[in-house]
C-alpha cells in the first residue's frame, strides 16, 4: 500500500442530510464495508447541511460557504486532510466549494466574512480533498486487495453501472474523471465478480434485504422496467429521415 493510498484508510466521513433520512441504507451499508474492508469513518462533528440545490439556486456563494464549514471542521478541528461523502449532492457540492475557493477571489471573501461572523475557523484552500465512497474503496484498499476479499462472487450478474451526472460534472470540476478514473472504479466493483458492475439491480438486491425497504426496491424495479421499455421503443425507431413522397403538381389543363 502506497503512502498515498494509506491516507484513504481513515477519512473525516461527512453524511449529509440525504443519508440520515431517505437514504439511510446507504449510510449503514457504507459503514459496513468500511469495517468489512478494515477502513476508517470518523463522523464529522456537527455538521451542516451542503447546501444542496435550493441554497445554490438563491445564493451560490453561500452554498461555497456551508461546504466549507464542512471542510474546516474535518481540518482545523479534526485534523484531517480527506473528507469522504458518498451522497453524490454532497459530493459535489464539497469539490464544487474546493474549486471555487481555490479559483475565485470573491468566493474567499464571502466565505471568510461569513465564517468569522459565525466564530469558526476559516477554511482555507486545500486543507482537504473531498473524495466520493467509490474513490474510497479504490483508492484506500485497492483493486487487488478488494479482489482477495470477495467471498461471494458475483459470477454471471450482468448490470451496468450508473454514476449519476453529480459525480462527473461539471468537467472542469472533475477533470480526474476523463481521465480513467471512472474505469479504475468499475474495474473495483469488477474484481466483485460481475462483468459489467453493480448498480441499480444492486441497489434492489440489497433493498431487499433491509427491513423496511421494501417499497424502495418495488420502485426501482419499477424504474428499471420503464427504462428497458425506453431501450426496446428506441430501437424500434426507424432509422435515417423518413421518406417524404413529393406533392402532386396541380393539374394546368385548361
Amino acid at each position: 500500500m502506497s503512502d498515498q493510498g494509506k491516507k484513504y484508510q481513515k477519512v473525516a466521513y461527512y453524511p449529509g442530510c440525504a443519508l440520515e433520512g431517505t437514504g439511510h441504507a446507504y449510510n449503514c451499508s457504507t459503514k459496513e464495508v468500511g469495517k468489512a474492508l478494515g477502513l476508517e469513518l470518523e463522523e464529522v462533528k456537527n455538521w451542516n447541511c451542503c447546501g444542496a440545490m435550493e441554497v445554490k439556486n438563491i445564493d451560490p456563494k453561500v452554498q461555497t460557504y456551508l461546504s466549507s464549514r464542512v471542510m474546516s471542521i474535518a481540518a482545523n478541528e479534526m485534523g484531517y486532510d480527506v473528507v469522504m461523502a458518498p451522497c453524490n449532492g454532497c459530493y459535489h457540492n464539497l469539490k464544487k466549494a474546493e474549486y471555487d475557493l481555490k479559483n475565485d477571489e470573491a468566493s474567499r471573501q464571502v466565505v471568510d466574512r461569513i465564517s468569522t461572523k459565525a466564530g469558526h475557523e476559516t477554511y482555507q484552500s486545500g486543507q482537504v480533498e473531498t473524495i466520493h465512497a467509490l474513490d474510497w474503496i479504490k483508492h484506500g484498499i485497492g483493486e487487488e486487495a478488494l479482489k482477495a476479499k470477495v467471498t461471494n462472487s458475483l459470477t454471471g450478474l450482468k448490470i451496468a453501472n450508473y454514476y449519476g451526472c453529480m459525480y462527473t460534472r461539471p468537467r472542469h470540476i472533475f477533470p480526474e474523471k476523463d481521465q480513467g478514473d471512472i474505469s479504475g472504479v468499475s474495474r473495483s466493483v469488477s474484481n466483485l465478480g460481475s462483468s459489467l458492475g453493480v448498480a441499480l439491480a444492486g441497489s434492489v438486491l440489497a433493498a431487499t434485504n433491509v427491513p423496511g425497504n421494501s417499497t424502495f426496491a418495488v420502485s426501482l424495479l419499477i424504474m428499471i422496467i420503464i427504462a428497458v421499455i425506453g431501450f426496446v421503443a428506441a430501437l424500434l425507431i426507424p432509422k435515417g429521415p423518413a421518406k417524404v413522397e413529393p406533392a402532386a403538381q396541380p393539374s394546368t389543363a385548361g
